[in-house]
């Protein structure tokens, strides 16, 4: 299951990276409204959370945006 979060706060952000055993989160932008979306690192890839989330998506593998921990 993805835990995504659309258009996150910073205070949200950062406690989705809290959350994460990883420190991370990832981020995608829906380039037809805007929209940015933000989930912890594990729970998917940038493809497959973009499939999930029904946003179009065609970076290459390890093109994606990722977050860390400040």
């Amino acid at each position: 299951m993805i835990e995504a979060v659309k258009n996150p706060s910073k205070a949200e952000a950062r406690a989705i990276i809290a959350r994460s055993k990883h420190g991370a989160a990832r981020q995608i932008t829906d380039h037809r409204d805007g929209a940015v979306w933000l989930w912890p690192f594990e729970q998917a890839t940038h493809a497959e959370g973009a499939a999930h989330l029904g946003v179009p998506y065609d970076r290459p593998p390890g093109g994606g945006d990722v977050l860390l921990q400040e």
